[in-house]
């Protein structure tokens, strides 16, 4: 993400010719706290164009689903009377926005000790600040690849994948990802009450050919949804479909790709034996490790130790599914600021408005163990 510093300084000491210092050769410090090899929520999301939606104002936003057609054809006789019904065919949804915060900071001590090597005090200001920056790519890693535990933790956590995915439960497949244990009124719509807001899902038992594969098959058909007539007022039909899933389960697919003997070759295919299984640009969404009719297989190192969904494989159609951001949110960074209980410590915070939206359950699909 692009931040940009806005240090209003004080205490005698323009920061800016530490800026203008900037051609200064400085080395590079190891970075040993990161917690996750690859980071797909941040980079995806947030720089993904249609992925992330701004919302102009509010404290939060809605949208409408149809949920039933309303009306009925029937065949008639010459001069029958017509029978025009009026239903509601719409029902709306809403979710509030959560804000993200992060801080850094720097002190009066270290301005002063710094006084005669400005070029120092800026690098530990970007220091502070990149720690800042990457704490906010592992929240947002680790918030898209859960769910809130609840309504109250919902006030502070924006929906992640599994409050869209419903991990299956059973073996038998189809559409029975419903509402969430988490939200028993459901996420968005009550599916007890709007029954067609169920994702696609299913328990498997091993990543093999005759298993997990064949289950795949089936989830990428039954969320292909393609709409017969051309409608404006609806969505359109499927726009991108990735696919997701941890280190093991992507080293099993890969393994079954360069089998290389069977006709299923033909719909996944590894992109080469010497690819790393983690792409080497999944962070910018390039290829995953494998293809699986055509579409992306990426490998997500936050789902192997993840707590919702064992050795989850979930099919995600970017048309429906994103992030929304209050316009002048995304990660608005504030001037520096004198903290009034400490007032020799300085401080700049960088917020986030947003929340996640699924605009249509039955095109995405979760196998899980």
């Amino acid at each position: 993400m692009s931040l940009t510093p806005k240090y209003a300084v004080d205490n005698n000491l323009d920061i800016s010719q530490a800026m203008r210092a900037k051609a200064i050769k400085k080395s590079k410090i190891a970075d040993i706290a990161q917690l996750y090899q690859q980071h797909y929520a941040l980079p995806m999301l947030l720089e993904g164009g249609k992925r992330v939606t701004t919302h102009e104002s509010g404290m939060q936003f809605q949208w409408d689903i149809n949920y039933r057609r309303g009306t009925t054809v029937e065949g008639i006789g010459i001069g029958e009377p017509i029978n025009i019904q009026r239903n509601d065919t719409t029902a709306r949804a809403t979710l509030e926005f959560t804000i993200q915060r992060g801080e850094y900071s720097i002190s009066d001590f270290e301005i002063d000790f710094n006084r005669n090597t400005p070029e120092k005090l800026f690098d530990q200001l970007e220091k502070n600040r990149a720690n800042t920056k990457m704490a906010f790519a592992e929240k947002l890693e680790q918030d898209w690849w859960s769910i809130p535990a609840s309504a109250t933790a919902a006030e502070k956590q924006f929906h992640g994948v599994f409050s869209w995915a419903v991990p299956g439960t059973s073996g038998t497949a189809g559409f029975n990802g419903g509402n969430p244990v988490e939200f028993g009124s459901g996420v968005g719509f009550d599916s007890d009450t709007r029954t067609a807001w169920k994702n696609w899902n299913v328990q498997y038992t091993n990543a093999s050919l005759n298993d997990l594969y064949e289950e795949m098959k089936e989830a990428e058909y039954q969320i292909g949804w393609q709409k017969p007539i051309s409608a404006s007022i609806f969505q359109e039909d499927r726009q991108q479909l990735e696919i997701f899933t941890n280190y093991a389960t992507a080293n099993a697919l890969v393994q079954i790709a360069e089998a290389r003997h069977d006709d299923y070759q033909r719909e996944l295919s590894p992109f080469g034996a010497a690819r790393n299984l983690r792409g080497s640009e999944i962070n910018k969404g390039g290829k995953g490790v494998v293809t699986f009719k055509g579409h992306d297989v990426m490998v997500v190192p936050i789902l192997d130790a993840n707590t919702y969904a064992t050795d989850p494989v979930i099919f995600v159609d970017w048309g429906v599914l994103g992030l929304i951001g209050l316009q002048g949110h995304k990660f608005k960074e504030s001037q520096m600021i004198r903290k009034t209980d400490q007032p020799d410590i300085m401080f700049a915070t960088i917020t986030s408005v947003m929340q996640s939206v699924c605009t249509n359950k039955r095109r995405i699909a979760i196998l899980n163990k």
